[in-house]
């Protein structure tokens, strides 16, 4: 192979390479710096947590305690159990709809194109799935219109007559009803 550059170009490029490779290098070292200052950081935080909370209970344990302040105590730990329960619920129920989201996306056959969804209750009655999408052609929608409709954890599918007048590729959206209610408890 011929090499057309003069020879203070090649060493100047050369140089540049260096430079370059010198500042990656730098750069991934500041990054790693900089994640295990987090990691460090969350964990001397835990550490000040836990020491505290060690600390709190010793000069708790320590002091003869009246019955008001046993009633304060006893306050702040049932209002601390009823915020881990909402806590709770609310993941519970995160965990319901991402599995009712995914069984709709396991539903659409080929040519379907999902563009929107949303879960939540419909008239504040039963709780609903509102779908958008794009659909390569009419038999695509009512296959996935089929198929929702097999699942058991749907009850009806909503689907407007306009999504079956345009045969060939065109916007749908619909709404499917869930045969059961999401549970509100952690014991699913």
């Amino acid at each position: 192979m011929i090499n057309l550059l003069l020879p203070e170009n090649k060493k100047r490029l050369i140089a540049e390479y260096h430079q370059r490779v010198v500042l990656i290098y730098l750069l991934s070292l500041v990054g790693l710096l900089i994640v295990a200052l987090v990691v460090l950081g969350s964990f001397y935080l835990s550490l000040v947590i836990e020491k505290k909370s060690l600390t709190d209970s010793g000069e708790i344990s320590s002091k003869k305690l009246n019955t008001e302040d046993l009633v304060t105590y006893s306050g702040n730990v049932t209002r601390v159990n009823k915020m881990i329960n909402l806590l709770t619920t609310n993941r519970n129920q995160l965990h319901q709809v991402t599995e009712v989201i995914a069984r709709v996306i396991d539903a659409r056959p080929e040519g379907i194109k999902v563009t929107s969804l949303s879960v939540g209750r419909q008239d504040d009655s039963r709780w609903a799935v509102a779908i958008q999408g794009i659909s390569s052609q009419r038999k695509n929608i009512i296959n996935f219109i089929n198929s929702l409709e097999k699942d058991p954890l749907f009850s009806t599918v909503d689907s407007p007559f306009s999504n079956l007048i345009k045969d060939g590729r065109s916007d749908f959206t619909m709404i499917v009803f869930l045969s059961s209610e999401l549970k509100n408890s952690s014991h699913d």
